[in-house]
């Protein structure tokens, strides 16, 4: 969410996809929350929010994995895997 606020007028009618494991209340939930907190009704920041299967949606995978690596660098400062993304990533933001 922080990217999408942060954005400006970068991001108009964006299509968001996010993993649908869960529960259904979780997700509606989020979808509610990022539409408040984004003022979407107003800015326009995205037209599509959908919830897809990680195993058919290569993207979502790749996403999971690279959040993974990250998470793992910050908590348990495991190198192996953050290696492998490290020049690629341009910005890590801590959030408590």
């Amino acid at each position: 969410m922080q990217v999408l606020k942060k954005s400006g007028k970068k991001f108009q009618n964006a299509k968001l996809k996010f993993d649908k494991r869960g529960e259904k209340r979780i997700r509606n939930e989020l979808r509610a929350y990022l539409s408040r907190e984004l003022n979407n009704k107003k800015n326009n920041i995205f037209s599509d929010l959908k919830f897809v299967d990680s195993k058919q949606n290569n993207l979502i995978q790749l996403a999971d994995m690279v959040a993974g690596c990250i998470a793992s660098h910050s908590k348990d400062k495991d190198e192996d895997l953050y290696k492998i993304i490290q020049k690629r990533v341009e910005d890590i933001w801590e959030f408590k």
